[in-house]
C-alpha cells in the first residue's frame, strides 16, 4: 500500500492512508520526503 503525504494530495482521515512508525523510523521517512520535496522545488539553473 502506498501512503500519500498530505501535502502531496493524500487523503487526511483515509484509514488506509495512515502509517504507525516508531520515532527513528518516523525521522528516517521524514528526512526521505523533505529531501523530495526540496530537490522538487529548487529552480534548475
Amino acid at each position: 500500500m502506498l501512503i500519500v503525504p498530505i501535502n502531496r494530495g493524500g487523503a487526511k482521515l483515509d484509514m488506509a492512508n495512515l502509517q504507525s512508525l516508531c520515532y527513528p523510523c518516523h525521522n528516517r521517512v521524514g528526512h526521505r520526503i523533505a529531501h523530495e520535496i526540496t530537490n522538487t522545488w529548487l529552480p534548475m539553473i
